[in-house]
Protein backbone atom coordinates (compact mmCIF):
# COMPACT_ATOMS: atom_id res chain seq x y z
CA UNK A 1 0.00 0.00 0.00
CA UNK A 2 0.96 3.44 -0.52
CA UNK A 3 0.44 6.48 1.31
CA UNK A 4 0.05 9.84 -0.67
CA UNK A 5 1.86 13.09 0.22
CA UNK A 6 1.42 15.78 -2.53
CA UNK A 7 3.45 19.39 -1.51
CA UNK A 8 3.26 22.51 -3.72
CA UNK A 9 6.59 24.15 -3.57
CA UNK A 10 7.50 27.63 -3.87
CA UNK A 11 10.78 28.65 -5.19
CA UNK A 12 11.02 29.95 -1.48
CA UNK A 13 11.03 26.76 0.24
CA UNK A 14 12.83 24.62 -2.85
CA UNK A 15 15.90 24.66 -0.82
CA UNK A 16 14.46 22.68 1.88
CA UNK A 17 12.89 20.45 -0.52
CA UNK A 18 16.36 19.53 -2.15
CA UNK A 19 18.07 19.25 1.25
CA UNK A 20 15.79 16.52 3.08
CA UNK A 21 14.53 14.24 0.32
CA UNK A 22 17.26 14.39 -2.62
CA UNK A 23 18.64 10.26 -1.52
CA UNK A 24 14.99 9.12 -2.78
CA UNK A 25 14.92 10.24 -6.35
CA UNK A 26 14.16 7.78 -8.58
CA UNK A 27 14.26 4.74 -6.40
CA UNK A 28 12.49 1.24 -7.67
CA UNK A 29 9.24 0.69 -5.95
CA UNK A 30 9.99 -1.90 -4.68
CA UNK A 31 13.09 -0.79 -2.60
CA UNK A 32 11.71 1.83 -0.33
CA UNK A 33 10.23 5.42 -1.04
CA UNK A 34 9.92 6.84 -4.28
CA UNK A 35 10.21 10.85 -5.07
CA UNK A 36 8.98 12.26 -8.45
CA UNK A 37 9.42 15.85 -9.65
CA UNK A 38 7.58 17.63 -12.19
CA UNK A 39 7.97 21.44 -13.43
CA UNK A 40 4.27 23.51 -13.07
CA UNK A 41 4.87 27.09 -13.82
CA UNK A 42 6.83 28.40 -11.23
CA UNK A 43 5.81 25.78 -8.74
CA UNK A 44 7.68 22.17 -8.24
CA UNK A 45 4.96 19.64 -7.55
CA UNK A 46 6.68 16.79 -5.72
CA UNK A 47 4.79 12.91 -5.03
CA UNK A 48 6.32 11.86 -1.68
CA UNK A 49 5.37 7.69 -2.04
CA UNK A 50 6.04 5.61 1.75
CA UNK A 51 5.85 2.20 0.69
CA UNK A 52 3.86 0.90 4.34
CA UNK A 53 4.59 -2.68 5.98
CA UNK A 54 2.07 -4.44 5.94
CA UNK A 55 1.02 -4.24 9.93
CA UNK A 56 -0.06 -0.65 9.00
CA UNK A 57 -2.35 -2.17 6.27
CA UNK A 58 -5.45 -1.62 8.03
CA UNK A 59 -4.72 2.27 8.77
CA UNK A 60 -7.44 4.69 7.13
CA UNK A 61 -4.94 7.31 6.60
CA UNK A 62 -3.33 4.68 3.64
CA UNK A 63 -4.38 4.98 0.16
CA UNK A 64 -3.76 3.62 -3.04
CA UNK A 65 -1.84 6.29 -5.92
CA UNK A 66 -4.33 6.23 -8.65
CA UNK A 67 -2.08 5.45 -11.79
CA UNK A 68 -3.28 8.21 -14.30
CA UNK A 69 -1.42 10.92 -11.16
CA UNK A 70 1.65 8.67 -10.99
CA UNK A 71 2.21 8.71 -14.90
CA UNK A 72 1.63 12.37 -15.29
CA UNK A 73 4.76 12.40 -13.08
CA UNK A 74 7.44 9.97 -14.61
CA UNK A 75 6.69 9.78 -18.42
CA UNK A 76 9.07 12.92 -18.80
CA UNK A 77 10.77 12.05 -15.62
CA UNK A 78 12.45 8.98 -15.25
CA UNK A 79 15.70 7.61 -15.42
CA UNK A 80 15.34 4.49 -17.16
CA UNK A 81 13.87 7.15 -20.55
CA UNK A 82 15.91 6.35 -23.70
CA UNK A 83 15.36 8.69 -26.04
CA UNK A 84 17.13 9.00 -29.70
CA UNK A 85 16.36 11.05 -33.20
CA UNK A 86 13.86 9.08 -35.64
CA UNK A 87 12.95 6.51 -32.74
CA UNK A 88 10.17 6.31 -30.26
CA UNK A 89 10.93 6.97 -26.81
CA UNK A 90 11.99 3.64 -24.84
CA UNK A 91 12.72 2.75 -21.16
CA UNK A 92 14.88 0.62 -19.20
CA UNK A 93 12.28 0.13 -16.21
CA UNK A 94 12.56 -3.50 -15.27
CA UNK A 95 9.41 -3.96 -15.12
CA UNK A 96 8.33 -2.92 -18.30
CA UNK A 97 7.93 -5.74 -20.81
CA UNK A 98 8.24 -4.01 -24.67
CA UNK A 99 10.84 -1.45 -23.51
CA UNK A 100 8.31 1.41 -25.03
CA UNK A 101 7.86 4.61 -22.68
CA UNK A 102 4.02 4.69 -22.05
CA UNK A 103 1.19 4.16 -19.56
CA UNK A 104 0.40 1.11 -21.20
CA UNK A 105 3.17 -1.33 -20.88
CA UNK A 106 4.98 1.61 -17.78
CA UNK A 107 5.97 -0.99 -14.69
CA UNK A 108 6.10 2.53 -12.69
CA UNK A 109 2.65 3.24 -13.02
CA UNK A 110 0.01 0.51 -13.87
CA UNK A 111 -0.85 -1.66 -10.55
CA UNK A 112 -0.06 -4.70 -12.11
CA UNK A 113 3.31 -5.08 -13.82
CA UNK A 114 5.71 -8.19 -15.04
CA UNK A 115 9.29 -8.45 -16.11
CA UNK A 116 10.85 -11.25 -17.52
CA UNK A 117 14.46 -11.00 -16.91
CA UNK A 118 17.92 -13.38 -16.61
CA UNK A 119 19.42 -14.16 -13.11
CA UNK A 120 23.15 -15.87 -12.74
CA UNK A 121 23.04 -18.58 -10.45
CA UNK A 122 26.82 -19.81 -9.55
CA UNK A 123 29.47 -18.62 -12.12
CA UNK A 124 27.97 -20.50 -15.91
CA UNK A 125 24.01 -21.18 -14.69
CA UNK A 126 21.73 -18.45 -15.93
CA UNK A 127 17.93 -18.11 -14.86
CA UNK A 128 15.34 -16.88 -17.06
CA UNK A 129 13.16 -15.43 -14.19
CA UNK A 130 9.47 -13.75 -14.73
CA UNK A 131 8.39 -11.59 -11.59
CA UNK A 132 5.06 -10.42 -10.74
CA UNK A 133 4.33 -7.09 -8.74
CA UNK A 134 0.66 -6.05 -7.89
CA UNK A 135 0.67 -3.09 -6.82
CA UNK A 136 -1.89 -3.08 -3.94
CA UNK A 137 -0.28 -4.51 -0.56
CA UNK A 138 1.01 -7.75 -2.72
CA UNK A 139 5.19 -8.02 -2.64
CA UNK A 140 6.25 -9.04 -5.71
CA UNK A 141 7.12 -12.83 -6.77
CA UNK A 142 9.65 -14.32 -8.84
CA UNK A 143 9.52 -17.75 -10.64
CA UNK A 144 11.91 -19.45 -12.76
CA UNK A 145 11.10 -20.25 -15.95
CA UNK A 146 12.08 -23.59 -17.62
CA UNK A 147 14.65 -23.44 -20.98
CA UNK A 148 12.27 -24.84 -23.35
CA UNK A 149 10.32 -22.43 -25.36
CA UNK A 150 6.92 -24.48 -25.57
CA UNK A 151 7.46 -25.41 -21.68
CA UNK A 152 8.21 -21.93 -20.76
CA UNK A 153 6.35 -19.97 -22.56
CA UNK A 154 3.16 -21.98 -21.41
CA UNK A 155 4.58 -21.35 -17.81
CA UNK A 156 4.80 -17.80 -18.14
CA UNK A 157 0.98 -17.65 -19.84
CA UNK A 158 -0.35 -19.83 -17.43
CA UNK A 159 0.92 -17.71 -14.33
CA UNK A 160 0.37 -14.36 -15.77
CA UNK A 161 -3.30 -15.78 -16.64
CA UNK A 162 -3.82 -17.04 -12.92
CA UNK A 163 -2.81 -13.30 -11.68
CA UNK A 164 -4.91 -11.60 -13.57
CA UNK A 165 -2.59 -10.22 -16.15
CA UNK A 166 -4.18 -8.51 -19.49
CA UNK A 167 -3.71 -10.46 -22.65
CA UNK A 168 -1.15 -8.31 -24.33
CA UNK A 169 0.90 -7.99 -21.30
CA UNK A 170 0.94 -11.86 -21.59
CA UNK A 171 1.84 -12.17 -25.50
CA UNK A 172 4.64 -9.26 -24.59
CA UNK A 173 5.71 -11.53 -21.74
CA UNK A 174 5.86 -14.73 -23.93
CA UNK A 175 7.73 -12.74 -26.74
CA UNK A 176 10.68 -11.89 -24.46
CA UNK A 177 10.99 -15.12 -23.09
CA UNK A 178 11.20 -16.01 -26.66
CA UNK A 179 14.07 -13.42 -27.40
CA UNK A 180 16.26 -14.49 -24.06
CA UNK A 181 16.07 -18.22 -25.34
CA UNK A 182 17.51 -16.66 -29.37
CA UNK A 183 20.03 -14.43 -27.06
CA UNK A 184 21.10 -17.98 -25.34
CA UNK A 185 21.89 -19.66 -28.54
CA UNK A 186 23.95 -16.83 -30.78
CA UNK A 187 26.01 -16.94 -27.06
CA UNK A 188 27.02 -20.03 -27.09
CA UNK A 189 28.02 -19.79 -31.55
CA UNK A 190 29.93 -17.12 -30.32
CA UNK A 191 31.97 -18.56 -27.61
CA UNK A 192 33.25 -21.81 -28.64
CA UNK A 193 36.09 -23.83 -27.35
CA UNK A 194 39.27 -23.18 -28.47
CA UNK A 195 39.72 -26.94 -29.76
CA UNK A 196 36.10 -27.41 -31.37
CA UNK A 197 36.79 -23.68 -33.93
CA UNK A 198 40.21 -25.10 -34.59
CA UNK A 199 38.39 -29.03 -35.70
CA UNK A 200 36.04 -27.09 -37.46
CA UNK A 201 37.94 -24.66 -39.28
CA UNK A 202 40.27 -28.02 -40.41
CA UNK A 203 37.38 -29.82 -41.89
CA UNK A 204 36.29 -26.50 -43.45
CA UNK A 205 40.07 -26.02 -45.24
CA UNK A 206 40.03 -30.31 -45.74
CA UNK A 207 36.35 -29.55 -47.96
CA UNK A 208 38.04 -26.74 -49.53
CA UNK A 209 40.74 -28.38 -50.44
CA UNK A 210 38.48 -31.44 -51.57
CA UNK A 211 36.18 -29.24 -53.38
CA UNK A 212 38.71 -27.43 -55.40
CA UNK A 213 40.77 -30.84 -56.57
CA UNK A 214 36.87 -32.32 -57.78
CA UNK A 215 36.83 -29.18 -60.11
CA UNK A 216 40.60 -29.77 -61.32
CA UNK A 217 39.35 -33.12 -62.19
CA UNK A 218 36.51 -31.99 -64.28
Amino acid sequence: MLELVALFLTPFYAKINSFSLPQYHHREPSLGTLVFREGCYNHEVVLYLNFISNHHKNNKMVREVPSDLLWTLVRNNSSFIKKQKELPVMTSEPQNLTGLNSFKYSGLANKKSAGVSVKKSGEKKELVTLSMFVKKGSASLNTAIAKNPKKGSAMVEKLLTKNGYRRDLIGAATKKYSAILKSFKSAKKQVMNPRTAARKAKEAAAKKAASGVDEEAD
